[in-house]
């Protein structure tokens, strides 16, 4: 009886200490940035210790999580996520949760992104005088020059 009682202990603080290390947790430090140059969004966070991999989802904030129109992403072991072409000036939700092996985490919080108007680059003036200037620009790719 003593040396069940014993390996009753031994197989439950296994299992604690087992339970422990498949800890999940969300990823933290959820971050944008934005080329206007590329009109490219790259969405980062922090890594988390545990993780092997990460999913990533963005939608309208009127359509579920679910939608076909609210694709969800593996990216691997990466901590970040671009996407080129979002639509300026519309509102995105967006989130990520940690996959360590069989274990998911929670999603994060829901973050808010709209991507900026694209600004014009290539900035120059010339034919200047008393009274008028040439301005010239490049205009963003996406755009015509109308």
């Amino acid at each position: 009886m003593k040396n069940l009682s014993k390996t009753i202990t031994i197989l439950c603080i296994a299992l604690l200490s087992q339970s422990g290390f498949s800890q999940c947790d969300a990823p933290l430090n959820l971050t944008v940035t934005y080329s206007n140059i590329t009109n490219q969004s790259t969405f980062s966070w922090n890594t988390v210790s545990t993780a092997t991999e990460y999913r990533f989802q963005v939608r309208f904030p009127w359509d579920t999580w679910t939608s076909i129109d609210a694709p969800l992403q593996e990216v691997g072991t990466a901590f970040s996520y671009s996407y080129t072409g979002l639509a300026t000036s519309f509102p995105f939700e967006w989130r990520v949760s940690s996959i360590c092996g069989a274990t998911e985490s929670a999603f994060s919080p829901v973050q808010y992104y709209s991507v900026p108007c694209p600004l014009p680059n290539g900035l120059s003036t010339t034919n200047i005088t008393t009274t008028s200037a040439l301005l010239n620009w490049n205009s963003f790719p996406a755009y015509t020059s109308n």
